[in-house]
């Protein structure tokens, strides 16, 4: 690319001829822009901060809350997400090329944990398109939880633990980077719920019906039932359950016979019991199957509320690069949108609807039925753009 700029005699006696990169013309910084490759836009932004608040691109930021991502890519590697702030999807094309897998979780920094067809589990890339084995599952379902040593997301120091409901009790396999080990629950009037265990205080904790806890220590190999808490009030029915940790708390999200009313729980450690709680404060929750995740400081409009895996009316779709800039993952809109990824889910202007949440202040007692939302069943929800240290 060759860009020409003339001045005539006055204007050059005006100005040195080493001008610096932060004065050039309005015009050269937009024809710029026009040509970037997504890829190239954290080196553009880091020039100076006039061209670091350039408007002629846009950045969307994946650290502002959690993004719903569909839990599989296509066969030419495109992947949704879906973020509840912007309510818009963005159809990114990754490099990582997984056919027949399924995501269970992402890091910060782009590692995917995938389960194949054929019972692997294994790491992947999504923006280097690098994968990294690492064991196979005795399972054929259940759910798969992966820690990390150090925060980084290298594959290298990552642990994982699967664990499976049986009728009973509960099988365990972990996996510590080199050897693979099982576990399986002794019997136990034990029904593990369809909701992913969580970490806490260094034990994967399940939940139960009528919220049970089961324990599980990693590190003696030990699985007990809890005798308290031993559940929950009759006035509160419930369909679902999702348990998450939020603030070194166990909170136990429920949501309704119809959908709402959503009542959160948190578990009082020192009495063992669920005390029904009025307020997040300034907290929000993202509730799914696969993945909970609480958000301590989220945007303030966002705050004191739970989310669920739907939304309301048709969000705006921008085919988008994923890259990384200053140290967070973000969207950048590419300049052109083909027709395939135009008409994977419609076309829509953000407008009408968005995220469907629920307030504990503002709906607390209402009872009603959550219609006119879309479903995301087959996504998850991940950090996706939270930086590592």
């Amino acid at each position: 690319m060759v860009i020409r700029c003339e001045r005539d005699k006055n204007d050059m006696a005006m100005h040195d001829s080493r001008c610096p990169w932060s004065e050039l013309p309005e015009l050269l910084i937009s024809m710029i822009c026009h040509r970037l490759h997504p890829m190239d836009i954290p080196r553009f932004r880091a020039v100076c901060k006039r061209w670091n608040n350039s408007s002629e691109f846009t950045f969307y930021p994946a650290d502002l809350t959690p993004i719903l991502i569909s839990d599989t890519i296509t066969d030419s590697g495109l992947l949704r997400c879906y973020s509840p702030y912007f309510n818009k999807m963005f159809i990114v094309r990754t490099p990582l090329r997984a056919p027949g897998s399924r995501i269970f979780s992402v890091e910060p920094n782009g590692w995917a944990m995938l389960r194949g067809p054929e019972k692997t589990v294994s790491l992947g890339n999504l923006l280097d398109g690098s994968t990294f084995k690492t064991t196979e599952s005795e399972f054929c379902g259940g759910y798969f939880c992966s820690s990390r040593e150090d925060g980084t997301g290298d594959p290298e120091l990552c642990g994982i633990v699967g664990m499976y409901a049986t009728t009973y009790g509960v099988k365990f396999q972990s996996w510590d980077g080199e050897s693979t080990k099982y576990f399986e629950g002794q019997r136990s009037e034990f029904a593990m719920l369809q909701c992913k265990p969580v970490l806490h205080k260094g034990l994967w904790y399940c939940i139960g019906e009528r919220a049970c806890l089961g324990v599980f220590d990693p590190m003696k190999s030990e699985w007990r039932v809890l005798e308290e808490p031993n559940g929950i009030g009759p006035d509160l029915a419930y369909k679902n359950c999702y348990l998450v940790e939020s603030q070194e708390e166990l909170l136990v999200v429920l949501t309704g016979v119809n959908g709402t009313p959503i009542n959160v729980l948190r578990l009082n450690e020192a009495e063992m019991t669920w005390e029904r709680m009025e307020s997040l404060g300034s907290r929000a929750i993202f509730t799914g199957t696969v993945t909970s995740r609480s958000m301590a400081i989220p945007p303030v409009a966002m705050a004191n509320k739970v989310y669920l895996p739907k939304f309301y009316g048709c969000p705006q779709v921008i085919q988008a690069a994923l890259i990384i800039s200053r140290g967070s993952l973000g969207f950048v809109p590419e300049r052109s949108c083909s027709e395939s990824v135009d008409t994977m889910l419609g076309s829509g202007n953000g407008d009408d609807g968005g995220a469907w949440f629920y307030d504990l202040e503002l709906d607390s007692g209402v009872n009603k039925q959550i219609i006119g939302c879309k479903s995301l069943m087959q996504y998850i929800w991940v950090d996706l753009g939270r930086a590592s240290p």
